[in-house]
């Protein structure tokens, strides 16, 4: 058995001693993105909180129109390759 094998199988057995070990090494743990999000999951991923998405102007920016998908369900959904737009278009509402 290779080395590489031997970390794969300890981290399948033990994930979360892994992911505490990456903390310590100063990484911060993520979680896996889909590829389609609706509004709700959108504001999680971006930390935004989602009363003040729907209270927001910035949801009618045409930019943020542009990136709506409605062909997949009635909901806004967007693609996870536009959260930084987003997150661009969010943080400089104020400015």
């Amino acid at each position: 058995m290779e080395v590489e094998d031997l970390v794969f199988n300890a981290i399948e057995q033990n994930p979360e001693r892994f992911d505490k070990l990456l903390q310590k090494l100063g990484y911060q743990k993520t979680t896996m993105c889909k590829e389609n999000l609706t509004t709700r999951e959108m504001c999680e991923q971006l930390g935004i909180n989602y009363s003040s998405w729907k209270q927001s102007e910035v949801r009618n920016h045409p930019e943020i129109v542009k990136l709506r998908d409605t062909t997949i369900s009635r909901n806004h959904i967007y693609k996870s390759s536009s959260l930084s737009i987003i997150e661009r278009v969010w943080k400089n509402r104020k400015r």
